[in-house]
């Protein structure tokens, strides 16, 4: 039973999080010195970079943790602002496609947050070659297998340059994936089954960069595993109804091509996993729908075109993120070979800050623990202690409006 949560093991049950419970996992994470720590944020003006941001200050100032943050990115009159807003935080006007600048904004860095989205149609691993060239810890927020895989090409450069670099350590990806892990630790057999489901309403806060993504991704196949093996579908196929929770309710997923589905195949060998979502109004998911199978896919892997239509239709987005709201939900379930599942529910009113404060948990752990293993890793594979396991779990659902485990027993 986990050390800081109390669980009734019925059907469907919420997770208990107790006060001791929180001061012995936030020692876990402070255990390691209170030296100051310097943070550069790359995308550090969008949204998600501005959320990361506001939790570690929150962080630095709540556990009296020096800690100096440098947001960096390409819209200097929109950094200079947030500085004058917050005197404490830096701004460095950089442009993560210019090599030398990402080099010389990474001197005295203790790590560097990726958050210049979208991932999506990227060549190069760019900022993570930076940094192994720096030797300077990293992180990202991928949601791209592509990437995903070009950064883990270079863990044994990453290994030799004796930095840790956490990739794909959002909200989803990131805190779902800890979810699978934790669901599949819990079972009573050996895992048979991964199922990633996920909601959001309208863009849910994050604008134009959530809605490129997915129009990207309506351009790339999906890949699935059925019975151990690589099974290759169509984007935005495989429609099913998912039970959200009472706050959210039923709705709509399709298939995407999405990192933690090949990251939990690797390291924990499950034979059958995928991963879907779906967002509101429903005339979104068929507006989806459509251009993955109507619009030619060399269209849909243009990353600057998409960019283009994803600002063109933005005021009639945003007029609709207005109405509908930011909600985000994840439903994560594992079966066992046994039949018995264990099934994980989260709840935010916003992908945009929910992303940030999911991030930023990794970051502290980044920053406070002593023994980070070496490489480019999952975020499954970085939190191999299990208390500091749970408290970066416990730190990246700390504002969800739904937290809850579900266990059904095999007969």
């Amino acid at each position: 039973m986990d050390s800081y949560c109390t669980l009734a093991f019925n059907h469907s049950v919420g997770i208990k999080i107790t006060q001791r419970g929180w001061r012995e996992n936030r020692r876990v994470l402070m255990r390691a010195s209170d030296v100051g720590h310097r943070v550069l944020i790359l995308g550090g003006t969008g949204r998600v970079g501005q959320s990361i941001c506001r939790e570690l200050q929150r962080r630095s100032r709540d556990e009296s943790v020096d800690l100096e943050i440098c947001i960096a990115g390409r819209n200097e009159q929109v950094g200079e602002e947030i500085v004058r807003e917050s005197p404490s935080l830096q701004f460095k006007k950089v442009d993560y496609r210019d090599k030398d600048a990402l080099v010389a904004a990474m001197k005295g860095v203790s790590l560097v947050v990726h958050s210049a989205g979208p991932f999506q149609q990227r060549q190069t691993a760019e900022v993570l070659e930076a940094a192994i060239g720096a030797g300077v810890n990293y992180q990202d927020v991928c949601d791209d297998v592509d990437h995903m895989e070009m950064s883990r090409s270079l863990h044994d450069d990453a290994v030799e340059s004796n930095i840790t670099a956490a990739i794909c350590t959002g909200i989803y990806p990131g805190i779902s994936n800890l979810m699978a892990a934790k669901a599949i630790r819990d079972l009573d057999a050996a895992p048979e089954q991964v199922t990633f489901d996920y909601f959001t309403a309208g863009t849910g806060g994050a604008g134009p960069t959530i809605l490129s993504t997915t129009f990207l991704l309506c351009g790339e196949d999906v890949r699935t595993y059925v019975d151990g093996k690589p099974s290759i579908k169509k984007p935005a196929s495989g429609v099913r109804r998912v039970d959200f929770g009472e706050q959210v309710g039923h709705k709509n997923v399709f298939l995407l091509n999405l990192p933690e589905v090949l990251s939990i195949a690797e390291v924990y060998k499950v034979p059958n996993i995928s991963a879907r979502f779906g967002t509101a109004p429903d005339i979104w998911n068929v507006l989806t729908r459509f251009m993955a199978c109507a619009v030619p896919k060399k269209i849909l892997t243009n990353q600057a075109l998409i960019a283009k239509f994803s600002e063109f239709i933005g005021p009639l987005v945003r007029a609709v993120d207005a109405i509908v709201g930011g909600t985000t939900a994840m439903r994560v379930e594992a079966v066992g070979s046994d039949g018995s599942s264990r099934s994980l529910l989260y709840g935010h009113e916003e992908l945009s800050e929910c992303v940030g404060i999911a991030a930023a948990a990794f970051t502290w752990h980044l920053l406070m623990s002593k023994n980070l293993p070496k490489g480019v890793l999952y975020p499954e594979e970085l939190l191999s202690d299990p208390d500091e396991f749970e408290a970066v779990l416990e730190s990246g659902v700390r504002t969800a409006f739904d937290w809850k485990t579900f266990t059904e027993k095999s007969l």
